[in-house]
């Protein structure tokens, strides 16, 4: 009970009883891992609903909400609630035990037959200090009307979709950080086979973060290049069910070593459109979301008007300074695949203006020989 407390301490208050949630998490011994709580202000309620991941996907959220507002709705008003037809997660658990899972294995031992190392953007301090809840900072960047105009219709005209045109940006960006030509990064699926009956209005934890290996062709046209990434991907469908576990244990990595440094989060579900659908009895405003991951970067895309991200990165490893940079230097590239997707993937920029002009103008004695087969192009930003 916040009545009494100013507009001001409230923030504050909230501000930080989230971060003792987020500090605390959640003991796997010990059910539910779930927490609701109610707030009552003198003009509003704050409800916080925390969960952890290994309950429900982003997929679920707005099936749930859908359900609590119908529900809700009936209740206030006095009238009787529809009983729910619901498909249970158990026959979900009986699709993965039907599986061919050595087959799964062999697939995803040749994929990464080339990788024996987690790809990273070799910027990251030193520092070997177990990261928590309160080391995790963010950072956001939302593209622009035109760009994100420009980026429906290449998606539309090639039948590509937004995740491969994020994704292919993000495999570049690390090439040109790491220098590395056979790169790889961790993505989520929605991991809801298409082949199992009702599996798309199911409650549960369906979500996947698989590795996505990719290879740099800087010959290549970028456009070329998506719908070998795309087609990929549709190859990787099949086997997207796997357990990350049992997929590093068949790849190159070692054991003590995470399989990928940095995952993308494409998220296209429909949370706040249902959240604030029309209701008579009820006025929701001010939605806001806090995920986590365990991994150093966490690079989240949210469809909506204009495509926005928000990076998620250990403070302890990374500053502020190269998390900007880092999102300037995608949005930059995805302007430049997006006003011209003919252009060869060796020739796509990164740069601001500013770092194409330091980078004319600074004196230049490094001069070295590289090979003739290729070339790289290394720059440093402070």
């Amino acid at each position: 009970d916040w009545q009494q407390v100013s507009l001001l301490e409230q923030q504050d208050k909230l501000a930080a009883f989230l971060q003792e949630l987020k500090t605390d998490g959640f003991n796997l011994n010990k059910a539910p891992l779930m927490r609701l709580d109610l707030i009552k202000t003198p003009s509003h309620y704050q409800f916080v609903w925390t969960y952890h991941h290994l309950l429900l996907d982003g997929w679920s959220i707005p099936l749930l909400i859908k359900e609590l507002l119908e529900s809700y709705q009936s209740f206030a008003q006095n009238l009787s609630i529809a009983p729910l037809i619901a498909f249970p997660y158990k026959n979900y658990i009986a699709w993965l035990q039907q599986q061919n899972k050595e087959q799964a294995l062999n697939f995803w031992r040749e994929e990464l037959k080339n990788i024996d190392a987690p790809t990273s953007f070799e910027i990251a301090r030193n520092i070997t200090r177990k990261p928590n809840a309160s080391n995790y900072q963010q950072c956001d960047l939302q593209l622009s009307s035109e760009t994100t105009y420009k980026l429906e219709f290449l998606a539309r005209e090639y039948q590509i979709t937004y995740n491969i045109i994020v994704q292919a940006a993000w495999a570049i960006l690390l090439h040109r950080y790491s220098g590395n030509l056979d790169l790889v990064f961790g993505a989520t699926s929605s991991g809801r086979p298409t082949n199992l009956a009702n599996s798309q209005t199911m409650v549960g934890l369906f979500i996947n973060t698989l590795p996505i290996k990719v290879q740099i062709n800087a010959r290549q046209s970028a456009i070329d290049w998506l719908k070998q990434l795309q087609a990929n991907q549709i190859a990787r469908q099949e086997y997207e069910h796997t357990s990350l576990i049992d997929i590093h244990r068949v790849s190159n990595v070692p054991q003590d070593t995470p399989l990928f440094q940095s995952i993308i989060v494409f998220e296209n579900y429909p949370v706040e459109s249902s959240l604030k659908q029309s209701l008579d009895v009820l006025d929701i405003r001010n939605i806001q979301t806090s995920e986590q991951t365990n991994y150093p970067l966490t690079l989240y895309a949210i469809v909506g008007d204009r495509l926005s991200f928000k990076l998620l990165y250990n403070s302890y490893l990374f500053d502020a300074n190269s998390i900007n940079n880092i999102l300037e230097h995608l949005k930059i590239l995805i302007e430049e695949i997006v006003s011209n997707p003919e252009q060869k993937v060796g020739e796509l920029n990164i740069l601001t203006a500013l770092e194409q002009e330091q980078q004319l103008n600074q004196p230049n004695s490094t001069a070295k020989a590289y090979p003739q087969s290729g070339f790289l192009l290394l720059f440093e930003t402070t």
